[in-house]
């Protein structure tokens, strides 16, 4: 009977921390990263910013590359 009532309390207390986790997540919506690039202006200086950002790192990687095929 003891056991038995454990169990219910313990089952209580993992449905209750379930509860509002959910709950949290809910009200979070999206999450913040998402949301922010979501909503950047498409100017024309950020799209120019973000293509300069990405020819680097294409540079970049090609670097490590070729530097890892001379060894």
């Amino acid at each position: 009977m003891g056991l038995a009532v454990a169990a219910l309390i313990l089952a209580f207390i993992v449905i209750l921390i379930f509860y509002f986790l959910l709950k949290k997540g809910k009200e979070r919506g999206t999450p913040a990263k998402i949301a922010k690039t979501e909503f950047l202006p498409q100017t024309e200086e950020y799209l120019k910013a973000k293509k300069k950002t990405l020819l680097s790192l294409i540079a970049h990687l090609d670097d490590q590359f070729e530097a890892k095929e001379i060894r």
